[in-house]
């Protein structure tokens, strides 16, 4: 049985000497020191997840799937709906390489080209310094989006560094449960970029090595087969099957030099394209003094293989890679692009 309190015996709380404004005023100061402790859980926790994007983006070392992680683990600590890793161009004017998150691959074939660096992500290229915008279609360099892109407002650009030299630019838009990035989200993806740059080159040098390991492989096994009765027919296309295959070319073609006509003869063409069969056999003419003159190199580029000369079938508008067969006249030629 519980005896009921009158109002005579119940007895007030000690007000330990404060007046009520003063109370008051001891509330706010337990409120905003709890609210400290919430802000310091939460950067806890944002550092631990921080501390976990930083090994997962490091599971592995290859190059693509790394710069994929690296975009999804920003737009996680930033709470980002879209996000991208643009690549720098060799000469760091433009865009080479853009790795989203975020956007499917059927909104991706609706959009169309990727972009070249222009409008604020160019601001980026040419001043590599962290941007927060709270609406990017506002900023006096907004250069539009194209036709069937979603809409982005918020935006937050960071650069990613690698051995002091920029390798790209992570970008992100469109802030989730708040109209922008905040300064909070800024430092944790600047602190992500520091470790991406980390995983960028351990993956690029392990990406050379193998692609070395590769070279020396296919070396070996050519100098095999020269080493034994020769084909040459057989031999040249060997050369020209491991040349693509480790350069990863279209098209990897071998011609011989003909001197006395002035000419080169299409001896093998190796590519995954069918067609590229066709330009076996065919006849590139070519003066004899830039025949010799080529003869001397051990490795020419060439930006537009297509303005070259006259060859005997359609070739793309690429760049390309022409090494000499040989280092005296008359030489003959492999061409990859």
């Amino acid at each position: 049985m519980v005896e009921r309190l009158t109002g005579e015996d119940r007895v007030d709380p000690p007000s330990l000497g404060l007046s009520p404004l003063s109370r008051v005023r001891l509330d706010e100061l337990l409120q905003e020191m709890l609210d400290r402790v919430g802000d310091v859980m939460t950067s806890r926790e944002r550092l631990r997840s921080l501390l976990d994007a930083v090994v997962g983006i490091s599971t592995d070392l290859d190059l693509r799937s790394t710069l994929q992680r690296i975009v999804e683990a920003a737009c996680a600590l930033a709470g980002a709906r879209y996000g991208a890793l643009g690549v720098l161009t060799a000469d760091r004017t433009g865009l080479a390489d853009f790795i989203t998150h975020g956007i499917d691959p059927a909104a991706h074939a609706k959009i169309g080209d990727l972009p070249h660096g222009r409008g604020v992500l160019g601001v980026l290229i040419t001043d590599p310094k962290p941007v927060r915008l709270p609406d990017i279609t506002q900023h006096p360099d907004s250069f539009g989006f194209p036709p069937n892109h979603p809409p982005m407002h918020s935006f937050l650009g960071v650069p990613v560094r690698t051995r002091e030299q920029i390798f790209g630019n992570l970008y992100l838009s469109e802030k989730q449960g708040a109209d922008e990035f905040t300064e909070d989200d800024e430092e944790i993806v600047v602190a992500l970029a520091a470790a991406a740059g980390v995983a960028i080159d351990n993956a690029r040098l392990y990406e050379v090595a193998q692609r070395r390991e590769r070279w020396l492989a296919a070396t070996a096994e050519i100098t095999g087969v020269l080493l034994g009765e020769v084909r040459r027919t057989e031999a040249l296309r060997l050369i020209a099957r491991r040349a693509q295959e480790v350069s990863t070319a279209e098209l990897v073609m071998v011609l011989l030099y003909d001197e006395p006509n002035a000419r080169y003869t299409i001896a093998v063409a190796e590519g995954a394209d069918p067609s590229c069969d066709q330009l076996v056999g065919g006849l590139v003419p070519v003066e004899p003094v830039a025949a010799a003159e080529f003869g001397r190199e051990k490795v020419r580029f060439v930006e537009n293989l297509r303005a070259t000369t006259e060859w005997p079938a359609t070739r793309p508008r690429c760049p390309t890679v022409r090494r000499p067969s040989c280092r005296s006249p008359p030489p003959g030629r492999c061409t990859a692009y």
